[in-house]
């Protein structure tokens, strides 16, 4: 694959999101045993966790980082304190200094 679309969603349905998200088409490992055109990947924030009505105890299992977000305190420095990540903040270096 040589392209990617990402889209940023809310849910305002938890019904019809749980219903979508339980057919939705998800990608796995036994997709790459042969060569595909398309792939889905779906990621969660904790907020949407709730929207969906994860329960409060799983979402606590995730680390806090996950749980605050980046709108937590300090987000510049997941990016900041780890020389791995400093690309990161090449790229988005303007909004983490605004928010230190």
């Amino acid at each position: 694959m040589k392209e990617a679309c990402f889209l940023l969603l809310s849910v305002t349905d938890a019904t019809t999101a749980r219903a979508w998200l339980a057919a939705a088409p998800v990608t796995t490992v036994q997709h790459l045993e042969r060569r595909i055109t398309t792939a889905l990947h779906v990621a969660l924030t904790a907020a949407g966790m709730r929207a969906l009505g994860v329960a409060e105890g799983v979402i606590s299992g995730f680390s806090a980082e996950f749980i605050t977000g980046m709108a937590g305190p300090k987000p510049h420095r997941l990016f900041t304190e780890y020389p791995a990540r400093a690309r990161l903040v090449d790229l988005f270096g303007p909004w983490f200094r605004s928010r230190r």
